[in-house]
């Protein structure tokens, strides 16, 4: 994660001091002078050649300046005063692009905007061989984000990577995190059937596994990992895909075997017709969700089946064509359009994943000015978990499918259950403080402000401070919450309500529109 370390509330950047221009006729009008420094996430060292730009928030031309050998910086020019959107970029680290803006005041001749830190891209490297020492080509790498105390497939985490003729794979522009390594035959491929192997996690495990992970928040490559594959054995499964109302007779698909809650595409797969034969051979006994693929149109469908000793023939698998659901975002009864913007819908964000389908049960889509999303290619029968970012300055008051209210957050949903509307509440309460060591001294840390209610687990809000300690909360539900102070994110953890019981926290009750100040320590080492 990227951050900045300054003197300000998190999320609003508040530089303000005093100095006022001499009046008199013919005077200048006043304006800033902005400096900082931009570090290093891994070494704390400066990055020189780093580029800042401040882009005024009522429009007009940028100002742009580059940070020197010791990641030093002074605009070249001072700046008028108002408000401005800043970005920072350098080639090799991840950009930070800050969604409110700076506000600079006229009565400050000098704006110290602190330490910004930038987040070095990782990558991780390796080769992936046959059990009998054969170079792997033509197989898949990837990584899960170790979170919260599980693996998860989040999609835009990473690119897959395919192995060359060698074996050897990186995979590169990956953000400071732990990962879990995996690689697996592809079954969905075009030329044909080539050797096969069940998924392998690192070190050459059949699941993923915490203890192997790859921990890269202070680390920009791990290289040199070797994953092992062993070719599949078992018996022969064959049956028939017979029509549905989208997929005739005769158009072309894919079928394949994956494992249920496992990252990894379909490992063994063949091409064939609906109403026509397929065989999958080889396939070692266990528990698998067999996917239908179509290459024509877009759709696809899954039946569980289980795999024993015995081959599995003349299988009859109709195709349940997969549907499409509609989802509209709404501001509650009494927002307006000053205080929300129905064109701030747009920013919002929408998706859902299937823990059994994983990659094949990520779904979203686009949110139109209307407030409208249209989710397309669920499969009936499996649950979805929907997750909605809101729009900035926003907050998810309720969610509904189908005219019913859906109670957990995130909410479960399905195919089957009707169109989903989520209601945005605009009046959330503002949480602002300090976070001080044992000493009663300000400093850095994470700060978590969790729901009482484990249900509502979206709710959970962070904030990295400082040196200062200075953090700011936004857009906070009303309800009960618990404050907690950490030394740092460790993965996520705080996502995990049983992780935070070991630590002390205080309750805080939020209220519509009402800004609050507190004040917490971080616990003893």
């Amino acid at each position: 994660m990227s951050w900045i370390r300054i003197n300000r509330s998190v999320g609003l950047i508040a530089a303000m001091a005093a100095w006022m221009a001499p009046s008199g006729q013919g005077q200048e009008k006043p304006k800033v002078a902005i400096v900082c420094r931009v570090l290093d996430d891994i070494a704390s060292n400066g990055v020189s050649g780093a580029r800042i730009t401040l882009q005024p928030r009522e429009g007009g031309d940028q100002i742009v300046a580059f940070t020197s050998e010791s990641g030093a910086c002074s605009f070249p020019k001072d700046v008028q005063p108002g408000q401005y959107v800043m970005s920072v970029d350098k080639a090799g680290y991840f950009p930070i692009a800050e969604s409110k803006a700076i506000a600079f005041s006229a009565e400050a001749p000098k704006t110290d905007l602190g330490d910004i830190v930038l987040s070095a891209k990782r990558s991780i490297q390796g080769v992936v061989r046959w059990s009998n020492g054969d170079p792997a080509d033509g197989v898949i790498a990837h990584v899960l984000v170790l979170r919260a105390g599980r693996a998860v497939l989040r999609p835009g985490d990473s690119i897959l990577a395919m192995t060359n003729d060698r074996g050897e794979f990186r995979l590169e522009n990956l953000r400071p995190a732990t990962y879990l390594l995996y690689a697996y035959t592809l079954g969905f491929r075009r030329e044909g059937i080539g050797r096969t192997s069940l998924p392998v996690f690192y070190p050459d495990l059949p699941a993923p596994n915490l203890q192997g992970g790859i921990d890269l928040r202070k680390m920009k490559e791990a290289s040199g990992l070797t994953l092992t594959l062993k070719d599949a054995e078992g018996v022969s499964v064959s049956g028939v895909v017979t029509a549905s109302q989208k997929q005739p007779e005769g158009s072309t698909i894919f079928v394949g075997l994956m494992i249920p809650e496992n990252a990894a595409q379909p490992f063994l797969g063949t091409k064939a017709e609906v109403g026509k034969s397929f065989r999958l051979q080889n396939v070692p006994p266990g528990n698998y969700l067999l996917l239908i693929v179509s290459t024509e149109a877009n759709n696809r469908s899954v039946l569980p089946i289980t795999v024993g000793a015995t081959p599995i023939e003349h299988l009859r698998v109709p195709f349940v064509d997969a549907q499409d659901l509609d989802c509209a975002l709404e501001y509650e009864a009494g927002a307006d359009e000053k205080t929300a913007p129905a064109k701030a819908l747009t920013s919002a964000r929408v998706s859902g994943t299937s823990d059994a389908l994983q990659l094949f049960g990520t779904i979203g889509g686009r949110v139109s000015p209307e407030g409208r999303v249209h989710m397309q290619l669920l499969v009936p029968g499996y649950r979805y978990t929907l997750h909605v970012q809101p729009p900035e300055g926003a907050y998810v008051t309720r969610v509904l499918q189908g005219g019913a209210e859906l109670e957990e957050i995130p909410p479960q949903i399905s195919a089957e259950d009707g169109p989903v509307r989520v209601v945005l509440g605009r009046n959330g309460g503002v949480l602002s403080g300090v976070l001080s060591n044992r000493d009663g001294k300000p400093t850095s840390g994470f700060v978590v402000l969790a729901p009482v209610n484990p249900a509502k687990r979206d709710w959970v809000k962070t904030a990295t401070t400082g040196s200062t300690g200075q953090f700011e909360i936004t857009a906070i539900a009303p309800g009960k919450y618990r404050l907690f102070a950490l030394r740092e994110n460790d993965n996520d953890a705080y996502l995990d309500a049983k992780y935070l019981e070991q630590f002390s926290s205080r309750e805080i009750v939020v209220t519509a529109n009402v800004r609050q100040m507190a004040e917490i320590r971080l616990p003893p080492e």
